[in-house]
């Protein structure tokens, strides 16, 4: 009888344990993942031990080298046949406008497959983004940048020095004014800030593309006008909030740190976090500006310096986990990789302007025609955005996309160079 209880109990126990590494295999299957295989950490507790990811929702916000960013992600993903969030929309397909998904509908993803990685424009609303990306199986990553360097960026992007210099042009010789005397004009039309504005005031602080669109991008009107308190504590409310909704916040300052960051979360490689600079601002921008200047843009940048300290502040803890020395060693790494790639994809004899304040180097003949991963990385986001659309809808289920294929040719040497390398 004593044998009999215990030759029960051995198959309860084995039968229980296939239960276990069934509910393990289905588990993987269902969160997406690329192998349930364990990638070693570089030493930081909170990402070891670690299963290969795919899935990644990257929040862009603007003037914050998310475009960089993006073509990278892209690369990643249309090597691998990944399903991108991308909404079925001839007008400008790159932004992401996730209240109107009744008449912008997504992109639907390959046959029996799960959306893999998002990364357009748009207004962070985590209450849609849960549904689309699940947090049980995605990495939620965004980016911020130093509210002074972020300032200059958006000054020319957006047309405010244009218009500024318009509207002195002509004027006492005003239309040779420097970029700091531009700064200053457009400031000072600008109501001056305080801590106790209310939230009827605060849209004259300009949550607009210039001031603050870093706190715009992540929602932070929708929050702050269902929030209560003063307006430090709905600040301080909505870092909180942000911190909770993302598994890491990038810094702009801190690219190639950053991207070995992402490296190390997502369980990527090296070679997966390569980018190229396409728009590089031009000395005119990194001129240094007077303290003066410097506290009057902080002043109105100030929802924005508040989440760029936290974030800055908290990346370095990050790294301390890991430990300085090791993270270090990984950022080399990449620098030098980062260096032999540049200097085979770019012709650096001419430089081009690439618009607004901003160049960059023509591609090489190795870029053009042994690796056009360069001239993949070197192209326009919103071109991508449109490229990628069609090859999500016509690769699997051969739908007819109604207009020439963008970039058909691009796509096609991408993911044929990646699977001769039986890099899958």
């Amino acid at each position: 009888m004593v044998r009999s209880n215990t030759a029960n109990h051995v198959i309860w126990i084995a039968s229980l344990a296939a239960l276990i590494l069934l509910y393990a295999v289905l588990y993987f299957s269902a969160i997406n993942v690329v192998s349930p295989v364990l990638v070693p950490s570089v030493g930081d507790p909170t990402l070891a031990p670690r299963v290969l990811k795919k899935d990644l929702m990257f929040i862009k916000t603007h003037k914050c080298g998310t475009s960089t960013i993006v073509n990278a992600i892209y690369l990643y993903g249309v090597r691998r046949k990944l399903n991108f969030v991308i909404q079925n929309a001839d007008y400008e397909p790159h932004k992401l406008r996730l209240r109107k998904l009744a008449t912008r509908p997504l992109e639907i993803p390959r046959p029996g497959q799960n959306y893999n990685l998002q990364c357009q424009h748009g207004y962070f609303i985590p209450e849609i983004e849960h549904q689309i990306l699940p947090k049980e199986r995605t990495r939620y990553v965004t980016i911020v940048r130093s509210p002074i360097s972020h300032f200059k960026s958006s000054f020319t992007f957006f047309n405010a020095e244009a218009n500024y210099r318009k509207k002195y042009n002509g004027t006492r010789n005003k239309k040779d004014l420097s970029l700091e005397e531009l700064y200053n004009s457009y400031l000072d039309d600008r109501e001056i800030v305080n801590t106790s504005m209310s939230m009827i005031e605060l849209p004259k602080l300009g949550v607009d593309l210039v001031l603050n669109s870093v706190a715009r991008d992540l929602g932070w009107v929708s929050f702050s006008s269902e929030a209560n308190g003063t307006l430090q504590e709905r600040i301080d409310a909505f870092i909180e909030h942000i911190d909770s909704e993302m598994d890491l916040v990038l810094i702009t300052d801190r690219m190639e740190e950053s991207m070995v960051m992402l490296k190390e979360m997502m369980g990527w490689q090296m070679n997966d976090v390569l980018y190229l600079n396409r728009m590089v601002q031009n000395h005119r921008h990194t001129a240094p500006l007077s303290d003066k200047t410097k506290e009057k843009i902080l002043a109105y940048q100030y929802i924005d310096r508040q989440i760029f300290a936290h974030f800055n502040a908290t990346f370095e803890e990050r790294i301390l986990k890991i430990g300085r020395q090791k993270f270090d060693g990984l950022v080399n790494e990449l620098k030098q990789l980062q260096l032999e790639f540049e200097d085979k994809c770019f012709d650096k004899t001419v430089k081009v302007s690439t618009g607004f304040g901003t160049s960059s180097w023509n591609i090489s003949e190795y870029g053009r025609t042994e690796d056009r991963a360069c001239e993949f990385l070197q192209t326009r986001d919103a071109r991508l955005t449109a490229a990628v659309r069609q090859l999500q809808r016509s690769q699997d289920y051969q739908l007819d996309i109604g207009e020439e294929f963008v970039l058909r040719d691009l796509m096609e040497w991408v993911q044929k160079h990646y699977q001769s390398r039986e890099q899958l």
